[in-house]
């Protein structure tokens, strides 16, 4: 299962290749709104489509019981991915990034507190472990400055000290989201199938995208050639491969454990975007480092251990 989650991070890896792809080859900008709304919509018709074919229960709806916890999955799901691309508004790449990293942690927290799933000493360290690899790859400005060490080489937005607060927020706000999310998977377990998870998350999604692009009169843009079309429709089907493998993966673990493998995709997306874009890395040993640490505390972390959290809680 952990492997599952592996390979969703670098599903997810490549579609963000994809999505800078079209960024650059299209003449008419596409906006990060409309490209969720493809996404979702590509999405939530390939998991219903496959529900289908597969005859499998209540493909809409879900089951019964469960379909409280999907709705919950869904609007859980889609605040954390929201944070992420409204704090890109008001935070550089590398902030961004670092905090969404977070939700490993809080995902394992989030479990022990409402599940009662053991969460250990060991999974706890390699979260702290992974969020300082990521830390040393991204070199975050709100602990190192503004400036050059921004790892995106490309833009380093100015804020006002409101926006930074609110964007900051909001990313928490994602961070709690996404845990959340993860957690419910793991509480609806096997009585509903994975599909099903996807197809809420990519739902409600498609409705708060949709609704959002009419209230604030967001013109839809069709691209304009044959390659950005590719593109567009390429970080869909790679979003629903992402999605799919990942709530299988997390639906089969444990919640914190899971979650710890999620770390990969920063190290997945550095390779995959140094083989296609040339970006200079300005801290070579430092991306490095990270990236070892992230592997070691991975390893580490999803070995299991008997020795549960609550041990270090203890006073006696």
């Amino acid at each position: 299962m952990l492997l599952l989650v592996a390979a969703a991070q670098l599903a997810f890896s490549f579609m963000n290749v994809v999505i800078e792809l079209l960024d650059r080859n299209t003449p008419v900008p596409i906006t990060t709104i409309q490209i969720v709304a493809v996404r979702m919509a590509i999405t939530y018709a390939g998991s219903t489509s496959w529900m289908l074919w597969r005859k499998i229960p209540n493909p809409f709806i879900g089951p019964p019981e469960v379909r409280r916890l999907l709705v919950a999955r869904g609007v859980a799901g889609f605040f954390g991915l929201f944070a992420v691309y409204y704090s890109l508004g008001y935070m550089t790449l590398s902030d961004s990034t670092t905090l969404t990293f977070l939700t490993p942690a809080l995902t394992g927290l989030f479990a022990h507190l409402f599940l009662g799933e053991t969460f250990t000493e060991r999974e706890l360290l390699a979260a702290l472990a992974s969020l300082v690899g990521v830390i040393f790859i991204t070199w975050p400005s709100f602990l190192f400055g503004v400036g050059e060490n921004d790892i995106s080489g490309e833009r380093v937005l100015a804020w006002e000290i409101k926006e930074t607060h609110v964007a900051l927020g909001v990313s928490l706000l994602g961070v709690t989201g996404a845990a959340a999310a993860y957690t419910i998977i793991s509480a609806i377990g096997r009585r509903a199938h994975a599909v099903h998870m996807v197809a809420y998350l990519s739902g409600a999604s498609l409705i708060a995208t949709i609704s959002g692009m009419i209230f604030f009169r967001i013109p839809f843009v069709f691209p304009s050639t044959f390659r950005s079309f590719v593109y567009l429709i390429s970080a869909g089907v790679l979003g629903c491969i992402g999605q799919t493998l990942l709530s299988i993966g997390l639906q089969g673990e444990k919640a914190g454990r899971g979650s710890l493998v999620m770390f990969l995709q920063i190290i997945f997306s550095g390779l995959v975007d140094r083989l296609t874009f040339v970006h200079p890395d300005r801290l070579p040993f430092f991306s490095f480092l990270g990236s070892v640490i992230i592997l070691l505390a991975a390893y580490f972390g999803t070995v299991r251990s008997p020795r549960p959290i609550s041990s270090l809680l203890s006073f006696s």
